[in-house]
């Protein structure tokens, strides 16, 4: 219920504050390049673009509401 939720929270803001940073946790090893300097430039390339995907497609719900929410967060 919404009362049991601002008993761990203080206000929306810091609800929202909160699952964003344990959204950032989860997609945070998104953000490292694992791709190795071996195979050839398409196989790199492919394998970049594979994994940028995999992170944009992680990251994008929490990050459009982030942008979202910009103007109204200090």
């Amino acid at each position: 219920s919404l009362r049991s939720v601002y008993r761990y929270f203080d206000d929306r803001e810091s609800l929202v504050r909160s699952a964003m940073e344990h959204h950032f946790l989860r997609v945070e090893p998104l953000f490292q390049i694992s791709v190795g300097l071996d195979g050839s430039l398409d196989e790199r390339i492919t394998g970049l673009v594979v994994q940028r995907l995999r992170l944009y497609d992680a990251a994008s719900p929490v990050f459009r509401a982030a942008i979202a929410r910009a103007g109204s967060i200090p």
